[in-house]
Order: structure tokens, then C-alpha cells, then sequence
């Protein structure tokens, strides 16, 4: 079946992300092109897929595949750029992408029948510690700006912190559902960023 307004979704999406990664070209930002990369391969599939009324169906499998790891690895992709940024060990950015495979791999290790629903409540979780890792980026670059000399060289943000209570309430119990989890890292994240401020807005 093809459905061509989706199609045309995917070709707007192709161009800015082969324009991105030509924008790219002179920046050593290795993580920054492998998450448009990714993103170009999965829209030139997805015109093919949606876009082809007769032979579109076929590469459904493939479609999907690209798909899944477009999910789990663009935003980790951002995320680790921001990390590398702040310069922070590239070990600690590599084990960030690479974990973002888990929610894929560790329902297989339990049983192969895994529901797959489970397996994409678990990225949606990965994704809630990516968006509190860029909002925790954010909010520290904003208070290293206007509050440091430029000479200092900026604080770490608590992003470990926030890795650690992800990891603490994804495994807490495993009766407990994603979404409560979610719940739980998010009002434990907010709760950091209002009684951890910046060392030199106390000075």
C-alpha cells in the first residue's frame, strides 16, 4: 500500500539531511554525521517503501529494521556530540551510544517471544535520560555563560546523576511498568536541577 503523503514527508527529509551532512563536511563532529546519516539512509528507504504502489511492500522488513535503529541511535548520536563538547572521556560517549542498543538486545536475552511492545517502551525510556541529558546541557550552558569568567572551564553537568537514576528506576522491579518508571526519573531529575545549582552562582 503506499501512501504518498508520507512519501513526500521522506523526500523533504532526505535533502535536509544530505544537506546537513555536506554542512558538516569540515567539522570533525563524527557522531553529529552518523545521526543524519542515519537519518538520510531511513528516509531514502522509507520514499521507496511508502512511495512505490507495487513493489513498496517488500522491503517492509528492511524498512523497518532502519527504522528501529534510526530510533535508538539518532538522539543518543546528539546527545554523546554534546557530551564529546563538554569533553568528557570518549569512552564515557561511546558506552552512551552503545547502550542505547540495550532496550533491543536485553528482551532477547530474557525470551525471544518477547512482546515487542515492551521492547518500544524501553526505547521511549531511553528516550525520556536523553531529552533530561539535553535539558540538564542546556540549562548548565546557560548558567556557565552568564555566571563564569571565560577562562574557567565549565562544571560537568549532573548528567551522571541522571544516568544513575535512570538505570536505578528502569530496573527497580520488574513488574513495574516503563511509564511509571519514566515518571519517577523525571520528577527525580527536576528535583536535582532545582537544589543543584551551579558552584559559582553561590559565590
Amino acid at each position: 500500500m503506499a501512501r504518498y503523503s508520507t512519501a513526500l514527508s521522506y523526500v523533504i527529509l532526505t535533502v535536509m539531511g544530505i544537506y546537513s551532512l555536506l554542512s558538516l563536511a569540515n567539522y570533525k563532529l563524527y557522531f553529529a554525521r552518523l545521526s543524519f546519516g542515519i537519518i538520510t539512509l531511513t528516509s531514502l528507504i522509507g520514499v521507496w517503501r511508502w512511495g512505490h504502489p507495487i513493489y513498496g511492500y517488500k522491503i517492509n522488513k528492511i524498512y523497518a529494521a532502519v527504522k528501529k535503529v534510526e530510533d535508538m541511535l539518532v538522539l543518543a548520536c546528539i546527545v554523546t556530540s554534546i557530551w564529546m563538547k563538554y569533553q568528557f572521556p570518549l569512552l564515557l560517549a561511546l558506552i552512551h551510544v552503545l547502550v542505547a542498543f540495550l532496550p533491543l538486545v536485553i528482551p532477547h536475552i530474557y525470551s525471544i517471544k518477547k512482546n515487542k511492545i515492551k521492547i518500544y517502551k524501553d526505547i521511549c525510556l531511553f528516550y525520556v535520560c536523553c531529552l533530561i541529558i539535553l535539558i540538564n546541557c542546556i540549562w548548565h550552558s546557560s548558567t556557565v555563560f552568564y555566571s563564569s569568567p571565560p577562562e574557567d572551564p565549565p562544571d560537568p553537568p549532573p548528567v551522571i546523576i541522571d544516568w544513575m537514576l535512570f538505570v536505578m528506576f528502569s530496573s527497580r522491579d520488574a513488574n513495574d511498568t516503563t511509564e511509571k518508571n519514566a515518571i519517577s526519573t523525571l520528577n527525580m531529575s527536576c528535583g536535582i536541577m532545582e537544589h543543584w545549582p551551579s558552584e559559582r552562582l553561590k559565590k
